[in-house]
């Protein structure tokens, strides 16, 4: 008796007769009893587009079992072969597998088995009309959506902020636009930029919670893309971005956002307007003229500790700012101070801080140096740096961690690109379209959401994995430069000053600037990237003692310090 595998695939949740999973199944099944074909598994992706297979999970472990010859199948079972693939190249790559280990695939609906002396060319036929049609579908969608959007209707997607969206068309959400009013008012009418809106909306306002994100404030970043939006002087937009392949990648995409206004459609919408034309375009040549990146005031100079001290009050890391270059009442220049602010008191990111403490940079740079001097001063510090010179550093477990998230992005990615294709494909004369469009649309925020995390997971894994290679590369070098820090430091660039501090040091931490020590001492705590000689013991840590005000190491194990190098 010969035995298959079946596989069945719906690009969306909506069950069309002839085309839902059940349906497929029990066709397939029928076709299996009357040729006495028995079936020894099943793989199914529901709501997974066929234009490639990288975001179809069941299809793939179905390519993998047939790899190890869990079952020594004979045939494939699909549908149709646009169930097995839309992609040509993917299809004809995915069936070049079936053939290596003698496998046939088996279509029921084409009524092709590819068993035959002719069926490599006809499925090379059928496959390319697979992919055909499915362009043709996403060109017929787009056409629709441009239409809709020539006639001023809302063409798909999430409602912006102030709207809801009913039957297909936007609809006013007073509590809302109310909020989106005083925005571009403030916007307009003071010296606000984007974070000085936001936090005075944050005053006046509590944000609701909507699908597009779920920071309960407003931020910089909200506001710049409503002030951006011509929906809100009642225009209508129409290819504002688009999704493009990334080139040299094969199934990967990335947005691109249109900066030549004459590619884009702009229409009247047939939704009200919560702003005036004449507010819009005032709002936006502010934008314009904020937007150009302003010199830095000293080339030279940087931010030697920026993003390692930590904020006193809510751990987040601080940045540097400066004074600009200002002017006495007889046209003097101040001296240009510059000094380190907590990130989250701008509220650019909707987070807020309660501190608007600045710190002295030039004071805060100078005792990190001091006390590194000190460390390097003690007389067994050279003794037990050359114990540590050559030890070995592991990358092997951050590479790993990284590869997989980057499999997680590429599988959010597919899941986002399909999703937004089922939103295009939706059709607003089906009574289950609105239904559709709903459960669709909390599917797409829950992939953004997971795809956002993964980001920032990624990006930690990364800077882990800087530092790990600094470490590998350099570290010896590093504790070189310790040997000699006191005479070369101070005839350093700015530049690699902060280049050797972000290699040695990985947090700074700060006492509050009102509860400094009796010493005036602002610094609580360090620690380092890599084990250092503290005193005689061997740490990666040190702590103010705030009694005595003298740094204390905390002493690392021999078997610590070796698990300090795998980390």
């Amino acid at each position: 008796m010969k035995k298959a595998y079946i596989y069945t695939r719906v690009s969306t949740e909506m069950q069309i007769d002839n085309y839902s999973l059940e349906a497929q199944r029990n066709r397939i099944i029928g076709q299996a009893q009357l040729e006495d074909i028995k079936i020894v598994g099943e793989y199914s992706d529901e709501g997974h587009s066929g234009k490639n297979i990288a975001g179809r999970p069941a299809f793939q472990q179905m390519l993998s079992d047939i790899e190890a010859k869990k079952d020594n199948i004979d045939y494939v079972m699909v549908f149709k072969l646009s169930r097995f693939g839309r992609n040509a190249v993917d299809a004809l790559n995915s069936y070049q597998l079936l053939k290596d280990y003698g496998i046939a695939l088996y279509c029921v609906d084409d009524h092709m088995v590819t068993d035959g002396p002719y069926s490599s060319f006809m499925l090379t036929i059928m496959a390319a009309m697979a992919e055909l049609e499915r362009e043709n579908i996403l060109a017929q969608t787009m056409a629709g959506r441009k239409q809709k959007a020539a006639k001023g209707e809302w063409n798909g997607g999430f409602a912006p902020y102030g709207y809801d969206l009913i039957d297909g068309s936007l609809v006013v959400r007073e509590d809302e636009a109310v909020v989106i009013r005083e925005m571009y008012r403030l916007y307009v009418e003071t010296d606000f930029g984007a974070n000085g809106v936001a936090a005075r909306l944050n005053e006046l306002y509590k944000k609701n919670a909507r699908k597009t994100g779920k920071l309960q404030r407003f931020s910089a970043h909200f506001v710049k893309g409503a002030i951006k939006n011509p929906i809100y002087k009642g225009t209508v937009a129409f290819g504002r971005r688009h999704t493009a392949p990334i080139e040299g990648k094969r199934n990967e995409y990335h947005v691109i956002w249109q900066t030549d206004n004459s590619q884009i459609i702009f229409s009247k919408g047939k939704h009200e307007a919560l702003v005036s034309e004449e507010l819009w375009d005032k709002a936006n040549e502010k934008m314009q003229r904020l937007s150009v990146k302003k010199e830095k005031i000293d080339p030279k100079h940087e931010y030697i500790l920026s993003g390692l001290v930590k904020c006193p009050d809510c751990g987040a890391p601080m940045y540097g700012i400066s004074n600009g270059r200002k002017k006495n009442k007889w046209g003097e220049e101040y001296q240009i101070s510059y000094s380190y602010k907590c990130r989250n008191t701008t509220r650019e990111s909707g987070h807020v801080c309660s501190s608007h403490t600045q710190y002295s940079a030039s004071k805060l740079d100078n005792a990190v140096k001091d006390i590194i001097i000190d460390m390097i001063n003690d007389k067994n510090f050279k003794a037990r740096i050359d114990e540590l010179v050559g030890s070995h550093v592991d990358e092997d477990s951050i590479n790993e961690l990284i590869e997989s998230e980057k499999k997680e992005q590429r599988r959010l990615s597919g899941v986002i690109s399909r999703i937004e294709a089922q939103l295009n494909d939706l059709d607003y004369d089906e009574p289950a379209a609105l239904g559709m469009e709903q459960s669709l649309n909390v599917r797409l925020k829950n992939a953004l959401t997971s795809q956002g995390e993964s980001m920032l997971r990624m990006q930690k894994l990364e800077e882990r994995l800087m530092k790990a290679s600094n470490e590998r590369i350099a570290r010896d070098s590093i504790y070189d430069y310790l040997n000699y820090f006191e005479e070369i430091y101070d005839h350093l660039e700015d530049k690699e000053k902060k280049m050797l501090m972000q290699a040695m040091i990985s947090s700074i931490e700060l006492y509050p600037k009102q509860g400094k020590t009796k010493g005036g001492q602002w610094i609580k705590a360090i620690h380092f990237t890599l084990p250092l000689s503290y005193h005689g013991k061997i740490t990666q840590d040190i702590q103010r003692d705030e009694d005595s005000e003298v740094f204390q190491p905390k002493e690392k194990t021999s078997e610590s310090v070796c698990l300090m190098f795998r980390q």
